[in-house]
């Protein structure tokens, strides 16, 4: 008998110690929105950056994923490709090590070293909609300690591809997933540099309300996402209801907005009709209202724009402005990310930004954090 979606049950290794779900709650230190499924008891980790840390003793560490490749046509490509999900992961806080994960059940040897007290970091450092990841089962030859606490500044970052690092090591034309390094992102940098945790809640194409003209990225308007757990991933499984996420149990102290890009391309393409900026404004609108709603008074909302198109942060500003003299929301601002600088930082794939962009962002988007909330 098989997993439910077909991932099948696997047999134990007697010498080793195993945890599955949901016995994930006592061990692993979740990092940004896992989606539990009880009835496949699996862990989803699919958004930028999401996954778990965990501590050990023993010698050795595996873990079993589950993994769904996307077939889709991606951004800027004409005819469709397989996309699968990449994880990655640090051991006792060394060196990024990377997997490209394939296959509907897949163990892989995070650690095999001295026998001693361990720890692992492990997230995906690819994108949600370009394959999806879930987490089976963990084991080790000793035993599974209790989790390290989290950070003291909790950040999360809403937004699109620059915010997934949209192939931020491309060495060819194109996108592959395996090119898309989340950790040498701009938020990642950023929260680094903070010693802060950080969400991503982030999808490529993705704009503040549904597309009217780009009708295959319909289903990618963050006004749809934001509130649930794994919009994306409910929609593959052909859901039309979503999980909610929990907010009160998942306190922000800043939430950075960089949205806006792909609603300026959208609005090229339509030849710049007289109405879309209202449209857009009413939806940014919207989207800072959703955000203060659902997390409360307390976090920072940054808005931000930045680093490909600047068409519309006029009307960011002006959206941004008015809704903080309206409704006396004291705790909202506003900056701008600066342009990317193609002679000097090179580029990405599809136009995106390189590294070195992402790592010049970084270092923008801490200090603008530094500055709002007023810490060294």
């Amino acid at each position: 008998m098989g997993r439910p979606n077909g991932f099948p049950i696997f047999r134990k290794d007697k010498s080793m110690k195993r945890i599955t779900f949901p016995d994930f709650d006592n061990y692993l230190r979740i990092m940004g929105r896992c989606y539990k499924s009880e009835e496949e008891a699996l862990l989803w980790f699919n958004w930028t950056l999401c996954g778990f840390e965990m501590r050990f003793r023993g010698k050795s560490l595996k873990a079993c994923f589950a993994a769904m490749d996307e077939q889709m046509t991606a951004p800027f490509e004409h005819e469709p490709i397989t996309l699968s999900p990449v994880i990655g992961w640090h051991t006792d806080k060394g060196d990024l090590q990377r997997h490209k994960l394939t296959g509907k059940e897949q163990w892989v040897e995070i650690f095999c070293g001295e026998e001693g007290e361990h720890s692992a970091l492990i997230r995906k450092i690819s994108e949600n909609v370009m394959g999806k990841c879930a987490l089976i089962a963990l084991e080790t030859d000793g035993e599974f300690l209790p989790p390290p606490p989290p950070k003291a500044l909790q950040l999360e970052f809403v937004g699109d591809s620059i915010t997934c690092s949209y192939g931020n090591e491309s060495t060819t034309d194109g996108f592959k997933t395996e090119e898309e390094n989340s950790e040498i992102g701009y938020a990642h940098l950023a929260a680094r540099e903070l010693s802060a945790d950080l969400s991503i809640i982030a999808v490529t194409g993705c704009s503040v309300n549904e597309p009217i003209f780009f009708s295959r990225m319909i289903n990618r308007g963050m006004l749809s996402m934001y509130a649930n757990v794994d919009t994306p991933l409910e929609r593959k499984k052909g859901k039309d209801s979503f999980r909610k996420h929990d907010f009160a149990d998942n306190p922000k102290d800043a939430i950075i907005i960089n949205l806006g890009t792909n609603d300026a391309n959208e609005c090229s393409n339509m030849g710049f009709p007289e109405d879309y900026p209202e449209y857009f404004r009413k939806s940014y609108r919207e989207l800072i209202e959703l955000i203060r709603r659902e997390n409360g008074p307390q976090p920072w909302i940054i808005c931000t724009l930045g680093s490909m198109d600047y068409y519309l942060w006029d009307e960011i500003i002006s959206v941004a402005s008015a809704y903080a003299n309206e409704s006396g929301d004291k705790r909202i601002v506003w900056e701008k990310l600066g342009k990317l600088n193609t002679m000097t930082e090179g580029i990405g794939a599809d136009g995106h930004p390189s590294k070195v962009s992402h790592e010049r962002m970084g270092k923008e988007m801490a200090k603008i954090i530094r500055k709002t909330l007023g810490i060294g």
